[in-house]
């Protein structure tokens, strides 16, 4: 939704300039300037509604490639972590772990209505305050641990912390 409203409001602000430009140098043709402000309103009205169409019905038969939701990012990760746990390579585990971090950092940072780099620097430097703030230990440990997360045939963990990562998204 962020990313709708933010693209929202660039394409006003550039809709803005647009106008302000072709008001300044055509304003002396009355006869031009209309006809110019209307193909230019047209022209980002249909850039809005395209917009609009693509992020509410991104399963549609559209030409553009359908948005990714975060609920299906974490879901393929989940199964994709399930998979490799269990066939035990563990180089693909220190990925997944920093994958699962990575998430780890954005979620509290949401959360906690914080900076990732606040957490990250807090994380390293004082812990202790960290999980007073955190106050789950699943994400504590995500949060701290350096090196692999997860150890082979260990997809449980692994679930349980993307679980909670997704309900500290919502």
């Amino acid at each position: 939704m962020k990313r709708l409203i933010r693209a929202l409001v660039q394409l006003g602000i550039l809709y803005l300039a647009v106008s302000i430009v072709l008001d300044y140098f055509l304003s002396s043709y009355q006869l031009v300037l209309w006809p110019a402000l209307a193909v230019a309103f047209a022209i980002f009205s249909i850039l809005a509604f395209n917009a609009l169409w693509i992020d509410v019905f991104p399963s549609g038969e559209s030409v553009r490639r359908p948005v990714i939701r975060n609920e299906d990012d974490l879901a393929r990760l989940q199964h994709l972590c399930s998979v490799v746990i269990e066939q035990g390579e563990p180089a693909v585990g220190g990925v997944i772990s920093e994958r699962v971090r990575s998430l780890a950092f954005t979620a509290a940072a949401y959360h906690l209505n914080s900076s990732e780099d606040l957490l990250r620097s807090m994380a390293e430097r004082q812990p202790s305050l960290l999980n007073q703030k955190i106050g789950d230990e699943l994400l504590f440990q995500a949060l701290i641990t350096k090196g692999t997360l997860f150890t082979k045939h260990d997809s449980r963990t692994i679930i349980e912390s993307l679980m909670k990562i997704e309900d500290w998204t919502d």
